[in-house]
């Protein structure tokens, strides 16, 4: 801290004269000691009572950058004898070194000089060099009138105090303690004589004196309503009164000290009507929004919300510069404040004002225009501000009618709306499912499904059930029905899940059923009991299909064994014991080990409902094992002892069998077929005719005969060398029947 100069005064040698100083005060040239002289004055009272001691006249000035502070008091008479000997002792310094509170609280300090030996030696002292001391207990009563006065001055007229020295200090130093920087522009002494008594704001005088003209006095005051009740909130301990005593000193010395009890006197109205006038306290409110802790104050009491969200709306700088030194969660609440109080503005100008507060500002304002918001007033908007309050609306519980009048109802901006990544998943979805089931062109709400994979399952929960969306991809080609099903299906509840996949298998080609369900299984998890039924007729309907266009191996891929395994059914589990081990069959590359998979495969088919079916099937994976003819025909054999297969269908299967292995793009020999029948025809478990022109034995099913010949044609050189002695061996009827092919 600066040093503080020092100047003791008093008549000394013949006249009235500086007696010590330091610094600048010691130079008599000097302006500060010249200024400083301007003080060393006293004059005691002209008709003091019996007994009573004259007034001590202690004090500060203030002149720009310098305060003078100052104790003076009666000597009595000087070493001539003549009447009107004062001392005088005067700190100078900073105002910042001299704040009013820790001077007022010095008065009695036993640093000032007396009038008496000057003490040796003197030098610049500090603040805390000077010890406080005890001032009178003040009543609020007393320290209301007194502030009273002083507002009434308004700092502007001469405002006379008449108490002793000791209360009137005493006063001084509670009001500048609780209302700090309120006094710092006002000259005060706790005595002053009339002649000098004008000059200060706030002075002490003696009873029997005059006040100077045009004064404020305690008399004058008294019953004073306004201000009056306004100095009592002033001067409240009550937690409410003392968070406004707050507010109107900030308001009060937002410009400075300079004018600040004046603007004190001018704002105690506005804070007494705040509760019957809303409109009253926004003529504080622009002051004390340059300062946080205030501010923060003022934003307690939904009154300060109020006008700080009017001025908000009105666009004043200041209200949105204030916003920036906000504690966030004042933030949040004036920003909803402000959304309520919108009225009167249009909703995008005061949107595109928002966008440049804090986050948290704009978050609350957003959420509280959504959840109170008018519809018409949303649909409005441009896209760019409905964007961003859709941004806002993920995370809240707002009305449906909120969320259409943001998406609006034009396409080329939906369409847009969905573009944007800025816009959560949530809305996103939501546009989309509008514009798919809006009766329109699909293709281009399509086009998005493919495009960003991710907001398939946040449509599918828009759209509530699979409904418009079966119906939508009716018109649609199987290709496009697997992507939607694919993108959404996942978004969808359970029985809305089934619904959808039933209605895309039925769309597909039985070959392409279970490798789609394959990739649907990997999305979601078929845990309900009917996916049984699902799963079981997709294989059945791709196993018919392979074995009519002899592709056997379709119905043991891995894709079909995968779906069989996910489901946890009867049917499934069925299915699964034949196909996988005719799967595990056509791996193996041990003959036995493939002959022992085929076993359990046909015992498996005894265990199904669709044995038939199956049992074909066995047949026609035999040519894809390693497994040799005389395990074909004990396969064969065993399939034929089935009880629910007459001799007929089986042989009806195998030459079909033949047959399409002949002429298929997978070329399968036919060769097992042929052998197998051949065994029948052997064992003449076939009926049997002789030809009309070379009198060979024939199939009498002609139907039969033909396919056997079309497939012994076609059999190699090698398979039909095999073939012809297989039939030797089968017998007579076997052997002539072989040549009849």
């Amino acid at each position: 801290m600066k040093p503080l100069d020092q100047l003791l005064f008093t008549w000394f040698d013949g006249g009235f004269r500086p007696v010590a100083a330091t610094g600048e005060l010691a130079k008599p040239r000097s302006w500060l000691a010249t200024q400083t002289l301007r003080l060393c004055r006293y004059h005691a009272p002209a008709a003091l009572g019996p007994g009573e001691e004259p007034p001590i006249s202690y004090g500060w000035w203030t002149d720009g950058s310098t305060r003078w502070v100052f104790r003076r008091g009666h000597l009595g008479h000087d070493p001539t004898g003549r009447p009107g000997n004062f001392f005088a002792h005067l700190v100078v310094g900073h105002p910042d070194e001299l704040p009013l509170a820790d001077v007022a609280e010095r008065f009695g300090s036993s640093h000032w000089w007396d009038g008496g030996t000057v003490p040796p030696p003197l030098g610049p002292v500090e603040l805390a060099d000077i010890p406080p001391a005890p001032v009178p207990r003040i009543g609020p009563e007393q320290l209301e009138a007194v502030l009273a006065t002083i507002l009434h001055g308004r700092g502007a007229m001469c405002a006379v105090l008449r108490e002793p020295p000791a209360i009137t200090i005493a006063c001084m130093a509670v009001l500048c303690r609780r209302l700090p920087g309120l006094f710092d522009g006002l000259q005060f002494s706790t005595y002053e004589a009339p002649q000098h008594a004008a000059g200060f704001h706030v002075v002490g005088m003696h009873a029997a004196d005059t006040a100077p003209r045009g004064a404020v006095t305690e008399e004058t005051t008294h019953g004073s309503g306004t201000t009056g009740d306004g100095c009592r909130i002033l001067i409240s301990d009550s937690p409410e009164d003392a968070d406004l005593a707050e507010i109107l000193l900030a308001a009060a010395t937002a410009d400075g000290s300079d004018g600040a009890v004046e603007r004190m006197a001018a704002f105690l109205p506005s804070i007494q009507r705040r509760d019957v006038d809303s409109n009253a306290i926004d003529a504080v409110v622009p002051h004390v929004l340059t300062r946080p802790a205030p501010t923060e104050t003022l934003l307690k009491y939904s009154f300060g919300r109020r006008s700080a969200a009017r001025f908000l709306a009105a666009g004043q700088q200041e209200a949105w510069s204030a916003l920036q030194l906000l504690t966030p969660a004042t933030q949040a609440v004036l920003g909803t404040e402000l959304a309520l109080e919108n009225t009167g503005h249009r909703l995008s100008d005061m949107l595109g004002r928002v966008r440049s507060a804090p986050p948290v500002f704009q978050r609350a304002f957003r959420a509280a225009v959504l959840t109170s918001g008018a519809r018409t007033r949303l649909g409005r908007l441009g896209l760019e501000d409905r964007i961003d309050l859709l941004r806002t609306a993920a995370d809240l519980h707002i009305s449906d009618h909120v969320v259409d009048a943001l998406l609006g109802s034009d396409r080329a901006e939906s369409l847009r709306l969905v573009d944007s990544r800025d816009v959560p998943m949530t809305w996103r979805g939501r546009a989309l499912a509008r514009l798919l089931t809006a009766g329109e062109d699909p293709t281009p709400a399509l086009d998005r499904l493919f495009r960003y994979p991710a907001l398939g399952p946040v449509t599918a929960r828009a759209l509530a059930t699979s409904g418009p969306l079966i119906r939508l991809l009716a018109d649609q080609p199987p290709h496009v029905v697997k992507q939607v099903v694919t993108a959404t299906v996942d978004g969808f509840a359970e029985v809305d899940r089934r619904s959808l996949v039933v209605a895309m298998l039925a769309r597909l080609k039985p070959a392409e059923r279970p490798s789609e369900l394959a990739v649907l299984f990997t999305r979601i998890r078929p845990v309900d009991p009917q996916w049984d039924a699902i799963v079981a007729d997709a294989v059945l309907s791709a196993t018919r299909d392979a074995v009519e266009h002899a592709r056997p191996h379709l119905p043991i891929s891995a894709d079909v064994t995968s779906v069989l395994s996910v489901v946890d059914g009867r049917r499934s589990s069925a299915l699964l014991a034949v196909i996988g081990s005719l799967a595990q069959a056509a791996r193996e590359q041990d003959p036995a080990s493939a002959e022992y998979a085929l076993g359990r495969a046909v015992d498996a088919v005894a265990r199904t409902e669709h044995r038939y079916l199956l049992a074909t099937l066995v047949l026609a994976v035999l040519p894809q094992t390693v497994v040799g003819l005389e395990c074909v025909i004990r396969v064969g054999a065993r399939i034929r002892a089935m009880p629910w297969l007459d001799d007929d269908e089986f042989a009806g299967a195998l030459l079909q069998l033949a047959k399409r292995g002949a002429v298929g793009p997978d070329y399968l020999s036919p060769l097992p077929y042929l052998v197998l029948v051949t065994e029948m025809v052997g064992e003449r478990r076939l009926e049997l005719t002789k030809g009309m022109v070379n009198r060979r034995l024939r199939l009498r099913n002609q139907a039969w005969q033909r396919s056997a010949a079309d497939a012994a044609r076609r059999l190699s050189i090698g398979d039909r060398r095999r073939a012809e002695k297989l039939a030797h061996r089968a017998g007579g009827h076997a052997e002539q029947w072989w040549l009849s092919l």
